[in-house]
């Protein structure tokens, strides 16, 4: 009689058929919590974006608040000129220029909006017209990045890189004197 000591080929089968199921399970929810890990730092990001404005309001004295509700300024990353908030959850750069933050009054109190952008392009470079794919959180209430639906506020598309030009069209903005850092650039 011979020692067998080895396995059949339908048991190694068995185990490879196992292994495959499990991986079709196990793959698919790791790339989703990647994905919403990803997201969340992005959310994170652009608290710390408000944070920093909120800061800089109070220590520039060159960026004056508004006074009344026909008025909003805008704070650009670029005029932050912090690493604080550089580099996207996704390996990409934040748009300098076209990631800022509205300060408005609204029933006699402060309100802030953030807009938070990347460029995704295989030159790296955002700021340069090459925009082919924007990643982005679009103009929104501070107050939604603590929202239950907060994740659904990042997006990958070019209905995110509205660009500051366009400020003015927007609904929430519609109508007001708008200061972009230190200066009027639009009314």
């Amino acid at each position: 009689m011979k020692n067998r000591n080895g396995f059949t080929l339908i048991e190694l089968l068995a185990v490879v058929v196992i292994l495959g199921i499990l991986m079709m399970i196990a793959i698919p929810n790791t790339v989703s919590l990647i994905d919403k890990h990803k997201k969340g730092t992005y959310i994170e990001n652009a608290k710390t974006f408000v944070s920093l404005v909120q800061n800089k309001v109070q220590t520039d004295k060159t960026l004056q608040l508004p006074t009344d509700t026909t008025s909003a300024l805008v704070v650009t990353l670029e005029y932050l000129n912090t690493n604080d908030v550089d580099e996207t959850p996704y390996g990409e750069s934040y748009s300098k220029t076209n990631s800022f933050v509205v300060v408005m009054m609204e029933s006699s109190k402060y309100e802030y909006y953030v807009h938070l952008v990347s460029c995704v392009n295989k030159s790296g470079i955002c700021d340069d017209g090459l925009y082919n794919l924007w990643r982005g959180i679009n103009l929104v209430n501070v107050s939604r990045l603590n929202d239950d639906d907060r994740y659904e506020l990042v997006k990958s598309s070019g209905a995110s890189a509205d660009l500051i030009q366009n400020l003015s069209g927007n609904v929430h903005l519609k109508d007001k004197k708008i200061y972009v850092n230190d200066s009027v650039e639009a009314a």
